[in-house]
């Protein structure tokens, strides 16, 4: 009645998200092989790439016109791939008396040692909230996610804090809206 078009109170959306994540790793340990000091074998030109797709389905309700609350239910499919590099090279010792002698040499030195990639899958469900508002033709948001995650090939549960604030200006001749924003995660 006032003049302000307002979002409709209620929706649905599919959200898919792609992440690829290098991370070098700096520090090496392996369950159950606790008396071997891998950091000293392995140096940190080691990488762990990952590629994640996540497809998500988002059910949300408008409760007031600046206050959003939704459901979240999805999936992941993540490729990873590990290199080893090792300055000083990376034998291990074999347990079974070999013809040409009892070492394994993994790692020669000053190589690396790509692993086979691994794929893992996970369901995800969760909760979100939007807090929006504007002055004039700017805009602001800001989304809470609290997403739980669950991977059966390693029967681990992990929950997840995503909060990504937005800023942006609304073109009102040209019915275009540009904002720009980050994403934290944890």
């Amino acid at each position: 009645k006032a003049g302000f078009d307002l979002p409709k109170p209620f929706g649905v959306s599919l959200i898919n998200m792609f992440q690829d994540t290098t991370m070098h790793m700096t520090s090496f340990e392996i369950d159950g092989f606790e008396d071997i000091d891998f950091n000293s074998l392995l140096d940190g030109d080691s990488v762990y790439k990952s590629l994640t797709y996540a497809p998500l389905i988002r059910a949300d309700m408008w409760l007031l016109p600046f206050l959003n609350v939704g459901l979240l239910l999805g999936g992941t499919d993540t490729t990873t791939n590990v290199t080893l590099h090792s300055s000083s090279g990376l034998t291990i010792h074999s347990p079974l008396p070999l013809p040409d002698g009892t070492d394994i040499e993994l790692i020669k030195p000053g190589a690396k040692l790509n692993l086979d990639p691994f794929t893992t899958n996970a369901l995800l469900y969760g909760v979100g909230v939007t807090a929006a508002g504007g002055i004039g033709d700017y805009f602001t948001t800001i989304d809470f996610q609290y997403i739980f995650a669950y991977t059966p090939t390693a029967d681990v549960s992990l929950d997840m804090l995503i909060m990504k604030p937005m800023i942006g200006y609304h073109f009102t001749d040209y019915k275009t809206r540009v904002f720009v924003g980050a994403q934290y995660q944890d």
